[in-house]
């Protein structure tokens, strides 16, 4: 396993599909899937920690650590239950949907990668909906090694 997947922490999540008024305006996709809340690339550009839906979960201060804080060390919180969520929301996507891995985390980040949650989201997407139409944001090309299946 990589050594980032050692600064990571699993979390729950209670949604896994959410509507996306914003990219939905710039026709980008009418849903997200986020396959957690910080990923550990660290990236210096990136707004996700400071955003007011991240920094305020709860499971930051149980660690006692700040969502920049975790974002500077690599730290990635990551959803242990998201596969079971999508496939209970992916039914009512309709063909007009477009879901987009993902808006605010690396769809592909290493502790992703670590325990293939990317692929196993995918395919629990597909299974439970084939209609809905799919965009992959990443900085990894290595996430097209995953499509190779579903060929």
């Amino acid at each position: 396993m990589p050594e980032n997947y050692l600064k990571s922490h699993l979390v729950e999540c209670k949604t896994a599909i959410r509507k996306t008024d914003a990219f939905k305006k710039k026709k980008l996709c009418t849903h997200s899937i986020d396959l957690g809340v910080i990923c550990d690339h660290g990236c210096s550009y990136c707004s996700t920690p400071s955003n007011r839906g991240v920094r305020t979960r709860p499971f930051f201060k149980a660690h006692n650590i700040t969502s920049q804080d975790a974002h500077n060390a690599q730290i990635a919180y990551i959803y242990s239950n998201i596969t079971e969520v999508i496939q209970q929301e992916a039914p009512s996507l309709t063909s007009d949907d477009v879901v987009m891995f993902c808006t605010k985390v690396d769809p592909y980040c290493p502790a992703v990668q670590a325990i293939d949650l990317f692929r196993d989201c995918l395919e629990t997407l597909l299974i439970n909906n084939s209609e809905c139409k799919i965009r992959i944001l990443s900085k990894n090309d290595r996430y097209y090694g995953c499509l190779t299946r579903f060929y």
